[in-house]
């Protein structure tokens, strides 16, 4: 895995991912304007909280 901080914009509910021992429905959309270009990444792979839910 590569750590790479980026900005969370928010969260929602999709397809269960299971990767690495862990296990999650959840997904964050990431900040297009952050230093990765936005798109949505499994909570599988992301550390940090405090992101609210996706209107």
């Amino acid at each position: 895995m590569t750590n790479v901080k980026a900005q969370a914009t928010c969260r929602k509910k999709g397809q269960k991912v299971t990767a690495a021992g862990a296990t999650s429905v959840w997904w964050t959309f990431l900040d297009p304007k952050g230093s990765v270009h936005g798109g949505w990444v499994s909570n599988v792979y992301v550390r940090g909280g405090g992101v609210p839910k996706c209107a």
